[in-house]
């Protein structure tokens, strides 16, 4: 079974029904960017397992780095 997450955008995305559980028991989220449609996506879990997607544009995002509780980007 596929559950389906949608983006204030519009952007939909198609994950495992157990997903969002998961991330939640491993206390994950998901960080990640588009260079060629200049977006970052999070994707995490809501506290009733429930999938949660934000995106933000920027101009040409790049690389992702963490350190500490601090998440750094490169952009053009």
């Amino acid at each position: 079974m596929q559950t389906l997450v949608s983006a204030p955008s519009g952007l939909e995305i198609n994950a495992s029904e157990q997903f969002g559980s998961w991330l939640c028991q491993q206390n994950l989220s998901l960080a990640f960017t588009t260079y060629q449609t200049n977006r970052l996506f999070f994707v995490s879990s809501q506290a009733n397992g429930q999938l949660k997607l934000n995106e933000r544009l920027f101009d040409k995002p790049m690389g992702l780095y963490l350190a500490g509780k601090s998440l750094y980007m490169t952009t053009r």
